[in-house]
This record gives C-alpha cells, sequence and structure tokens, in this order.
C-alpha cells in the first residue's frame, strides 16, 4: 500500500488521492509523508496492527487498529484495501504449494 498505493486489491492500478488539506496535515505531523497517493500510513500504528486470521478454509486479512473498524473499512474507498491482488494471490500460491503437497503426502 505504501510503496504503490494499492488500496483497492480489485483495482490495484487504481490511485486514490489525498485532499488538498489532507496533504497539507499530512506533511506536517505524519510520520510518513509520502502524498503522492493515498497510502494509509500516516504514523504507521493501522500497518503494524495488520493480522492474518486463520480459519480452516480461508484466512482474513485486517486490523485491530480502531481506524480501520471505526473510520477506514465503513468507507467504500477502502473495503478492499486489505487482501491479495490476483498477483500476489499466485505468489502465495507458489510459496504454500509444496508444503501443502508434502502435508497431503504425509496424511
Amino acid at each position: 500500500m505504501y510503496e504503490k498505493g494499492v488500496v483497492d486489491v480489485q483495482r490495484p492500478t487504481h490511485k486514490e488521492h489525498y485532499a488538498p488539506g489532507t496533504i497539507r496535515q499530512k506533511k506536517k505531523k505524519a510520520t510518513y509523508k509520502k502524498t503522492s497517493f493515498v497510502t494509509l500510513k500516516w504514523f504507521g500504528d493501522f500497518y503494524q496492527a495488520m493480522k492474518i486470521v486463520l480459519f480452516s478454509d480461508r484466512f482474513v486479512i485486517t486490523s485491530d487498529d480502531l481506524k480501520w473498524s471505526n473510520w477506514l473499512e465503513p468507507n467504500d474507498r477502502f473495503t478492499n484495501a486489505l487482501g491479495l491482488t490476483d498477483k500476489s494471490l499466485s505468489k502465495t500460491r507458489d510459496i504454500l504449494r509444496d508444503s501443502i503437497i508434502r502435508k497431503i503426502h504425509a496424511i
């Protein structure tokens, strides 16, 4: 998100932009001052609170940061921010495939 501005995994090339007033505030107060596109990173607490919740048939990428549940997640612009793009999902499959196959053979 910070490097490439992917805040919608369904549309990874789409960039959201900060309003002029937000840019001024971010340049003045934020630890991470990049303003060329929305990064969802001002102080880093949202990123630090990200986690993966594992279920028997899937996993969910989420954040314990209060901004996610109280402001960011209900905002239509960011409902698809946490997840995997098709490219990153393919990479994840490639990384996990061999270990899953070994576990299946071990059964």
